[in-house]
């Protein structure tokens, strides 16, 4: 069985928080297009990558780079992080299309970085597309000696 762990804080009048911790089954997770990808799948596509690697720089939130660049968020949740395009105006592109399923990324949005649900209205193939345009972006921004053979 697969689980979900998700860690929310909550906040009270007082402005105090509290950590809530809950786990769900997401072994027959599907979403409108079938069964949806893994955070195993998720993770195993983005190691396919040449030269690309395995980081959690900030507590238990996985990254994946590739050289010293990450190029997929994927934290501890059911969605990913990556470079949809060079600037924020092209990168909204992702946001028109799925409003309740990509946001701009935390603190990197203008640069481009979204954030993409799994298993929401992005069929798999367009997030499994868009980690490797993400590898691709960030690739081409390496010098060239980080880049992988």
């Amino acid at each position: 069985m697969q689980t979900l762990l998700l860690i929310a804080e909550i906040w009270h009048s007082n402005r105090h928080a509290r950590t809530v911790t809950a786990r769900y089954d997401t072994s027959d997770r599907v979403n409108r297009y079938g069964r949806c990808v893994t955070r195993d799948e998720l993770i195993a596509h983005c190691m396919a990558k040449p030269g690309a690697w395995q980081d959690t720089p900030w507590e238990d939130d996985l990254v994946v780079k590739v050289g010293p660049k990450i190029f997929a968020f994927l934290g501890n949740r059911t969605a990913v992080g990556v470079k949809c395009a060079p600037t924020r105006e092209a990168a909204d592109e992702w946001l028109r299309r799925f409003p309740q399923d990509a946001a701009a990324s935390p603190y990197i949005g203008k640069s481009g970085w979204n954030t993409l649900t799994v298993g929401g209205n992005i069929p798999d193939e367009e997030i499994l597309e868009a980690v490797d345009e993400s590898y691709r972006w960030v690739v081409s921004k390496l010098p060239k000696k980080d880049r992988p053979a």
